[in-house]
């Protein structure tokens, strides 16, 4: 994980939530919302997710291998790998945040959806109320896990034993857009069912949380249309209608998918900032 605390003292967080493959050590959009998290003099948070560059990225970063670990490269772990990043920074003493900006990519704005509600308990305390949150999606996808499912191409060699761990996700930003990327099949398929008798503790309520959409008017991926659908309906699924004070849509004429032009990156900015 990467954590950056702000040089003079604060109480807001930016997480940054990756997309797919993407090597926030490496990415240009991860460098500047890191730069945007200092200039709002917040602390910065992000990670890799589990199996992807630093953090065991043997196992795949785009590659396809015959690790028998690719069968640990799942969804849940990767919600896991974003509580396990911000109990980290909590056990460091660092102060809790009373304000938290959750950045979104693509299928990160998915796993926020699927993880806030475990983070809440990680960020409060008996006398601190939960903080305020703002989730911003940049190019956000509402179920990506079930997108790819639909579209991924299996192996023509159903008996090797690559073709039982993985898949192809055919994407115009893959080298060969046609082939795509090679996404291990434990990542799509839904995770076992268990049955526990452990009580389960209800988070605290999630409290002024509002949300913003960054979306570009030829996303290819997620075309506009669909996402006005769609990504409404997973926010109010995943925290109720009376946990949303709002949704703001910014929509940037002839932005694409990964939304990463300069241009871009200053709508984003411009977003954080005006907190």
């Amino acid at each position: 994980m990467i954590w950056r605390p702000s040089s003079s003292p604060t109480r807001h967080l930016v997480l940054a939530l990756p997309g797919l493959l993407t090597n926030v050590r490496t990415s240009r959009k991860f460098d500047s919302i890191a730069r945007i998290a200092k200039q709002a003099n917040a602390d910065f948070l992000t990670l890799d997710y589990y199996g992807c560059f630093s953090n065991h990225g043997d196992i795949w970063s785009g590659r396809c291998t015959h690790d028998p670990r690719t069968q640990s490269v799942t969804w849940s772990r990767w919600t896991t790998d974003i509580r396990d990043a911000c109990v980290s920074v909590a056990a460091t003493g660092h102060p809790s945040p009373t304000r938290v900006t959750v950045i979104g990519c693509s299928m990160g704005f998915a796993l926020a959806l699927d993880t806030l509600a475990a983070l809440i308990p990680i960020w409060s305390t008996p006398r601190q109320q939960p903080p305020r949150i703002h989730l911003i999606g940049v190019g956000a996808s509402p179920d990506p896990a079930s997108a790819w499912a639909r579209r991924l191409v299996l192996h023509s060699d159903e008996n090797s034993d690559v073709s039982k761990a993985w898949g192809w996700l055919p994407s115009m930003y893959a080298e060969d857009p046609q082939r795509g990327y090679p996404i291990p099949l434990s990542l799509v398929q839904p995770a076992p069912q268990t049955q526990s008798t452990a009580p389960t503790t209800p988070a605290p309520p999630i409290c002024h949380l509002s949300v913003t959409l960054i979306h570009g008017s030829d996303d290819a991926v997620i075309p506009l249309d669909r996402a006005q659908v769609e990504l409404p309906a997973a926010i109010h699924r995943a925290f109720g209608q009376d946990q949303v004070t709002g949704i703001e849509w910014r929509v940037i004429p002839g932005g694409d998918h990964r939304l990463s032009s300069a241009a871009d990156l200053q709508v984003l900015e411009e977003v954080v900032l005006m907190e």
